[in-house]
């Protein structure tokens, strides 16, 4: 019998089957992080077995050359599992060739028996593709559970056997090389692309990067996501692309100097009316926002993103008003007055200034949408985020929006454990513009004024600088300061996952 199942020539046997013989002992975990070195040589390990097995089956089945020439493409591995009384263990690499596009496809596979068995085996498998849909079910990753038995003596038998999976019928040769074993178990099998292994166009950083002696790619890459457009012609050029979605925790801490304008207060009519000739002085505004990030890379050098925060903060106000400007401004005639205007004539004619400090708290959600357009080669790389964001309040008394740009520089310090640094500088341009209504009372009164204001950020440009790690492709982690002492201040960190 085969692996799974008794080899009875050309009958159709389970996905698990096929499954199972996707280990080989040249291989490694996908756990495992591998140095440049000990990566070349599992790829070469790979590739000599799977000369060997190819020269080894077309001796004993001379047309086998032909039909492996004319396939789509095929898989080859070498398979080692083990069994005692109650469970059993698979697990190793091996490697899918496809003719049409000439990439190497190197996928992972664990299985776990249990169930009542004895022994050990290992033997060479060869499977043959007939068509692009076959080979994309196994690139894309399976996984299956069947009760099974198998047994498995005698040393260099040939088998043959037929795999459905999803529509598509494989034919699978197999070859024992040495052991054995006999087992009834109900078998758990999963197959995934060993991305260590595979060279998919995928780099470990957050940016598309070129390297400056993959001018043209051997052997070819074969991008089999639908995100970016254009990824696979890319990919042939050279460049290696980031995983293209994903989601990101980001918290941001923003202090900043604010230019106070268009301050107006409500006249006696209900209306606001504009006040002029207000100086205003120390006016800040300070910011924290925790968000959720959502990001794409839709095209090869243009990712487009949108996040949603939690803004928390307080706007300082501090503006002074001259009295017989402000009773101009409502239209009061003290001369003339009665009420509460005669009251306010009282308060304020001949009184030149009053100051006041106003601390507006900000409680409210931010709602931001961007673009990044980025590229990299020989591990520098230029990148440019563009945004806008709304904020709205829950008090209704403020709102506000942000522009920011932050074009910078950098450069990526790859490590053998297959982990990253990028570090760069640049300049971050915000223009922060907040709007708020209130009301402020006039001290030594029962009188207050209604007025509105607006405020925009002093300090629009500001140096920054940051720092990404990436653990492997799928997470990173990233901080970044922006501002000076006397300008805008501005933390920001996170962590990314990427899909």
């Amino acid at each position: 019998m085969n692996f799974f199942q008794r080899a009875l020539p050309k009958k159709t046997l389970p996905l698990l089957a096929i499954a199972a013989t996707t280990l080989t002992t040249a291989g490694c975990s996908n756990s495992e992080l591998l140095s440049s070195e000990q990566k070349a040589q599992a790829i070469d390990e790979i590739k000599v077995a799977s000369q060997q097995t190819i020269e080894e089956l077309v001796e004993k089945k001379p047309d086998i050359a032909n039909e492996l020439e004319r396939a789509r493409g095929y898989m080859v591995a070498e398979v080692s599992s083990t069994k005692v009384p109650l469970v059993g263990k698979a697990k190793g690499t091996g490697a899918i060739y496809d003719n049409a596009t000439n990439s190497i496809t190197y996928v992972d596979l664990e299985r776990e028996d249990i169930g009542v068995g004895l022994g050990h085996s290992e033997y060479k498998i060869v499977s043959v593709f007939e068509d692009e849909e076959s080979i994309e079910v196994f690139r894309r990753g399976v996984s299956s559970a069947k009760v099974t038995g198998d047994w498995k003596f005698t040393e260099g038998n040939l088998s043959s056997f037929d795999v459905k999976t999803k529509g598509k019928t494989v034919p699978t040769y197999t070859l024992n090389k040495n052991g054995g074993k006999a087992s009834l178990a109900a078998s758990f099998v999963d197959i995934n692309k060993n991305e260590e292994l595979t060279d998919t166009g995928i780099t470990n950083t957050l940016t598309p990067m070129k390297d400056k002696a993959k001018d043209k790619v051997s052997p070819p890459k074969h991008w089999d996501r639908a995100l970016p457009f254009f990824g696979q012609r890319v990919i042939e050029l050279g460049h290696d692309l980031p995983r293209p979605i994903g989601i990101s925790f980001i918290y941001a801490s923003t202090s900043q100097n604010m230019e106070l304008y268009d301050l107006s207060v409500r006249n006696k009519e209900g209306e606001y009316v504009p006040i002029e000739f207000v100086p205003f002085e120390d006016n800040t505004n300070e910011s924290y926002t925790p968000q959720i990030k959502l990001d794409a890379w839709v095209f090869p050098f243009m990712n487009v993103f949108g996040s949603v925060g939690k803004v928390s903060g307080d706007a300082n106000v501090n503006f002074s008003l001259n009295g017989d400007d402000l009773l101009s401004q409502l239209g009061i005639e003290c001369d003339t007055a009665r009420g509460q205007d005669r009251r306010r004539c009282d308060r304020w004619e001949g009184n030149n200034t009053d100051t006041y400090n106003v601390n507006v708290s900000m409680e409210g959600v931010s709602y931001t949408l961007g673009t990044v357009l980025a590229a990299g080669w020989s591990n520098y790389f230029v990148s440019v985020p563009i945004s806008f964001t709304k904020m709205t309040m829950d008090n209704r008394s403020i709102d506000g929006n942000v522009i920011a740009i932050s074009p910078r520089v950098g450069k990526v310090f790859p490590f053998q454990n297959g982990t990253s640094l990028a570090v760069y500088a640049g300049a971050s341009y915000m223009d922060n513009e907040v709007h708020i209504t209130g009301h402020q009372k006039v001290p030594g009164s029962d009188e207050g004024i209604d007025y509105q204001i607006s405020q925009r950020t002093d300090d629009l440009w500001e140096p920054l600088i940051g720092a990404n790690y990436n653990f492997d492709q799928k997470w990173s982690a990233f901080v970044e300061w922006t501002g000076t002492n006397e300008g805008r201040k501005q933390f920001t960190g996170g962590i990314n996952r990427r899909f």
